[in-house]
């Protein structure tokens, strides 16, 4: 019976058979690229009962509903005057250099106050997302903020993403990106305050929230449009 004996060295694999080397070319293995981005928060919207929201991400982020929350068709329905979900505080949360946040949206009736999606903290004391009256807000803190226009519709499903990269505030409607983008450099705040979904502690969303995401990374822009085309059909 012959004796196989295979290594590697900086050069290439090899095979011993009886005494005898015989070398191997490299091989290649192919595969999937790896995420651009880890998600930390995944409300999915889709329990239809129940008083919380579960979070798929792994690290236990459940939103648990406040005041004026109820489930509807596609997900959970906030009145604009008092309901949210309030998913606490986690070091998971607390993101540095990078952040995204996504989101399927459904506005009852915009009007020129703004309508938070989430938000870390009271007012936004590390990131959030808004919507007030034709403008996305999507809010770095203490470092700077983005408008960008937009003239959203209502009762229209939207995808939503803002993301900082640690240069750049870029927000997507619909998996595209809208024109405003601005330059910010540093590291995000780090608090002690829970994330809420619906509200900053000020203003309300008065609407339907179908799915809300948060990343620690940024996704790319293929990424996004992909996320969009992937989950469009549920909500268009």
């Amino acid at each position: 019976m012959a004796k196989i004996v295979i290594d590697s060295d900086p050069s290439g694999a090899w095979v011993m058979v009886d005494g005898k080397f015989m070398g191997l070319s490299p091989v290649e293995l192919d595969g999937p690229e790896p995420p651009s981005q880890c998600v930390v928060l995944d409300l999915r919207m889709d329990e239809m009962s129940g008083s919380k929201v579960i979070d798929h991400s792994g690290n236990g982020n459940d939103g648990f509903f406040m005041g004026g929350v109820s489930w509807a068709d596609l997900g959970v329905h906030f009145n604009g005057s008092t309901g949210y979900l309030n998913c606490w505080d986690d070091p998971s949360l607390d993101l540095v250099d990078t952040v995204a946040i996504e989101a399927w949206v459904k506005f009852d009736s915009l009007t020129a106050d703004r309508e938070t999606i989430c938000s870390k903290g009271h007012h936004f004391q590390s990131y959030g997302l808004i919507m007030n009256n034709e403008t996305i807000i999507f809010m770095i803190e203490p470092l700077m903020f983005i408008v960008a226009g937009f003239a959203a519709q209502n009762n229209v499903w939207y995808h939503i993403v803002g993301v900082y990269d640690g240069t750049y505030n870029k927000i997507y409607v619909n998996g595209n990106q809208l024109p405003d983008v601005i330059k910010t450099l540093g590291n995000l705040e780090i608090t002690p305050d829970p994330v809420f979904v619906g509200t900053d502690g000020v203003s309300f969303l008065h609407g339907t929230l179908g799915l809300v995401r948060i990343y620690d990374g940024v996704p790319s822009p293929s990424e996004i449009m992909e996320k969009y085309n992937s989950t469009k059909g549920k909500y268009a």
